[in-house]
């Protein structure tokens, strides 16, 4: 299954709640043009294939997306209006998300991958950070992700807001804090991820990987 700002196998349970994940896991990702920062404004959805003794994973959405920041590359309009295979609405919540497209003629597409789309949340420094709360495995990391495979020299502390990136629930996370857990901490009777990675990053990791388009 492709996840959406999933970051491991607990974190997924949990990041499921907020985005809709989509079906299918990309064997490599695919190349980059652009990389931005962005609130989903509008979700639509064509009609549900309606189609006897077939159950649909996914079917065509498109999601209108104001640009807030470009990471990546160089893109001077303002909004974006983005087709994506979905099985649910992204449960957006006002929240920012970093969006890895791909340029094609007749406009952006995902750039396929494990994480072309990932939750940012922003640092009390103001920095745009992605919190990892537990080892990430391999199908979160190059070749199938922009995330380098020795990512753990890349991790920078992070303090942020909980509500921008909630550990609470479900209860797995506080049993992770309890056993002992490396990643995490705790401050004022809530869960947080003690370390993270820089987005500003991200084009760093792209030419490093070759991920960039030509």
């Amino acid at each position: 299954m492709r996840r959406v700002v999933g970051i491991g196998s607990t974190c997924v349970a949990l990041m499921l709640v907020a985005t809709a994940a989509l079906p299918q896991t990309a064997n490599r990702q695919e190349c980059v043009d652009l990389v931005v920062l962005v609130k989903i404004t509008r979700q639509e959805a064509t009609p549900y294939p309606n189609i006897p003794g077939v159950f649909i994973m996914t079917w065509p959405w498109t999601l209108t997306l104001d640009v807030e920041r470009v990471i990546y590359g160089t893109e001077s309009a303002r909004r974006i209006t983005l087709p994506i295979l979905l099985h649910a609405e992204l449960n957006s919540d006002n929240q920012s998300f970093m969006f890895l497209l791909r340029r094609t003629a007749t406009g952006y597409v995902t750039a396929e991958g494990s994480q072309e789309i990932v939750r940012a949340v922003k640092d009390r420094s103001g920095a745009l950070v992605m919190p990892i709360p537990e080892p990430l495995t391999p199908e979160y990391l190059f070749p199938q992700s922009w995330i380098p495979a020795d990512y753990e020299q890349y991790l920078q502390p992070v303090d942020y807001d909980y509500r921008d990136f909630d550990l609470d629930s479900p209860p797995s996370w506080v049993n992770e804090y309890k056993a002992g857990s490396d990643w995490l901490t705790k401050l004022d009777g809530h869960i947080y991820a003690k370390r993270g990675l820089l987005l500003d990053e991200v084009p760093n990791f792209l030419a490093r990987n070759s991920l960039i388009c030509r």
